[in-house]
């Protein structure tokens, strides 16, 4: 994994490396961004190199820590776990996170909608720093929120 990481930085991989391997292209990429991951995933690497971790392993178990997580408890969880109930782990992570990251989004937009002191419908958009609004009669209305 370290001299994939070394070479693939150097940029002197094969081009046909994966053939060479005798493995598909879409799992020599993998290979290299787990080699990627574990420079910031000590315990992980430490177990693969100790023939505690298989490669079916780690690649799932990698998607698992966060980026600012310790690794030494999902390190000790691959141990005892098949590759198939670490890729269902890592697959619900990123769904959750996927979720998390709509509700943000949703929960920093708003579409209003009200009428002006003139009758008319106005929509407008409301986010952090500002509030756009689009009456029907077409002119836009720009106010910083106080």
């Amino acid at each position: 994994m370290a001299h994939t990481l070394v070479l693939d930085e150097r940029d002197a991989l094969a081009k046909d490396q994966a053939a060479r391997d005798g493995e598909t292209e879409s799992k020599s990429q993998r290979k290299r961004k787990t080699a990627k991951k574990l420079e910031h995933r000590p315990n992980l690497g430490n177990a693969a190199m100790n023939g505690e971790l298989s490669q079916d392993q780690l690649d799932p178990a990698t998607d698992l820590v966060g980026d600012d997580e310790d690794d030494e408890e999902i390190a000790e969880t691959a141990k005892r776990t098949s590759p198939l109930e670490l890729q269902r782990m890592a697959r619900e992570r990123r769904r959750r996170a996927a979720r998390e990251g709509s509700v943000k989004r949703r929960n920093r937009r708003a579409l209003r909608k009200w009428r002006d002191d003139t009758g008319s419908c106005v929509v407008g958009s409301s986010c952090r720093w500002s509030t756009v609004a689009q009456s029907w009669s077409g002119s836009s209305i720009w106010s910083p929120n106080a």
